[in-house]
């Protein structure tokens, strides 16, 4: 999995937290949950280290819910999603939040991938047969995003799932991608002056759009749609963003990859204040090349880090199969 991250490894913040942590998460005088890089290094690492709790803002959350037994799948409203390091009384070394039900992760819920590395969380509960997954998909491994680092990413990307007994015996797994970090402050993108008028950025990194069927279909079946090949350029001048995703490639239902020709265009939109919204549109290439067929999308993005270093947002795609609606949740991210 391509990812824009830093190799360097400490273990800080699993010191503080392993034996339950003394830090209080979120703090008093920030009620919003945005969280600012302010000066260089104040990565999300840092931040996170420090006890900062980063909340999903508007648009930087996407949401399914589904219903294994009924076999359906939901695009719901954006869920309530926070992230934080264990308050004072909790163990481990990571909490979620989902709707407000918090789970506390700890060493033995790490889970190694087949590369041997870890990247995140996943445990079921024995008793209650409750699960739930935190992956990390864009600061490197685990322990990286866990160190307190200030050379490392201003954003995270978080693949979540919470699935719990919806009360009558069903199981609601609730899922999507979180994406936070140290938001540029009002202020920190570039200006345009006489001597450099239309100043511009370019932004390279990678996106993934996960497709699962709606209803009547297996609702384990998950295919994904990934550009190995974001690239972004916001003109501050003009005060607009615009790009591309491409090198694209699908995996089916049995988890099979395959490439793909063609791209999807970001569309040209506005920066407001430092978020932008806009829409995605798959070109002819794609279209045919595609195993499902691709509609209208859109993305939505936020610049993190002091004067902008990195850009970060969600997904969405419209996509049927087979004249059969399918529901997505998909990400972007990308750095200078």
């Amino acid at each position: 999995m391509k990812r824009i991250s830093i190799g360097i490894t400490c273990l800080s913040a699993l010191a503080l937290t392993a034996c339950g942590s003394s830090n209080t998460g979120s703090r008093s005088d920030n009620p919003t949950g945005k969280v600012f890089a302010e000066a260089v290094g104040e990565t999300f690492s840092k931040k996170l280290d420090e006890g900062e709790t980063f909340t999903g803002q508007d648009g930087m959350v996407t949401s399914v819910e589904v219903d294994y037994d009924a076999r359906t799948s939901t695009k719901t409203a954006a869920h309530s999603a926070k992230i934080r390091l264990p308050n004072a009384g909790e163990t481990g070394e990571l909490a979620m939040e989902i709707d407000g039900v918090t789970r506390v992760f700890t060493t033995a819920d790490r889970d190694p991938s087949s590369d041997g590395k870890t990247y995140g969380y996943n445990v079921r509960d024995a008793v209650t047969n409750d699960r739930d997954f935190l992956y990390a998909w864009s600061g490197g491994e685990l322990d990286d995003v866990l160190s307190g680092d200030p050379n490392s990413n201003y954003h995270q990307v978080w693949h979540y799932g919470s699935s719990k007994d919806d009360g009558t015996g069903a199981f609601i797994d609730k899922k999507g991608y979180l994406v936070v970090g140290s938001e540029t402050p009002d202020g920190g993108l570039p200006a345009g002056s006489v001597i450099a008028p239309n100043p511009m950025a370019s932004y390279g990194g990678y996106a993934n759009i996960y497709i699962i069927s709606k209803d009547g279909a297996d609702p384990y079946t998950e295919n994904r749609l990934e550009s190995r090949d974001v690239q972004m350029t916001a003109d501050f001048g003009a005060g607009t963003i615009a790009g591309t995703m491409s090198d694209m490639r699908f995996r089916d239902d049995d988890e099979n990859w395959s490439d793909l020709n063609g791209s999807i265009a970001m569309g040209e939109t506005a920066i407001t204040g430092t978020g932008f919204a806009g829409n995605l549109t798959a070109d002819g290439d794609l279209m045919a090349a595609a195993p499902v067929t691709l509609g209208a999308g859109s993305f939505t993005g936020q610049f993190f880090g002091p004067t902008g270093e990195n850009v970060a947002g969600t997904l969405e795609m419209g996509v049927t199969d087979g004249g059969v609606a399918r529901n997505t949740y998909g990400f972007f991210n990308a750095g200078k």
